[in-house]
């Protein structure tokens, strides 16, 4: 579905998507060149009550325990590859944070997560 754009590897959400099927679709845009992308979601402070955001987004936005690739296929009734098949911090933000491999990725994929939250 879409516009096929090569060069697309990062997608910036200022708020959450209304839904988790807008979520996907609207990330979906960036990699169709079978690069590895990035979605990065601003979360800032009335961001969900400003919009009609469903409940799972909220969810997927608060989320600190489970994969969030894992909360994204869920809905579609599907399950993440295997992650010890790939490195942990290729996968999600809080894959990432568990990941052990000793690349310098590991624990903050985007890089600088924690300083744009603290600069909020």
């Amino acid at each position: 579905m879409g516009v096929d754009v090569k060069g697309v590897n990062t997608i910036v959400h200022f708020g959450p998507s209304s839904d988790i099927d807008d979520y996907c679709q609207e990330s979906g845009r960036g990699g169709r060149d079978g690069s590895e992308s990035y979605a990065i979601l601003i979360n800032y402070s009335g961001s969900s009550g400003r919009y009609k955001t469903s409940d799972g987004m909220k969810y997927y936005v608060n989320n600190e325990e489970i994969c969030r690739r894992e909360l994204l296929l869920e809905p579609f009734g599907c399950k993440p590859n295997n992650t010890s098949s790939r490195t942990l911090h290729l996968c999600c933000d809080i894959c990432a944070c568990r990941c052990k491999c000793g690349d310098g990725a590991c624990g903050d994929p985007v890089g600088g997560k924690r300083h744009i939250e603290q600069k909020c």
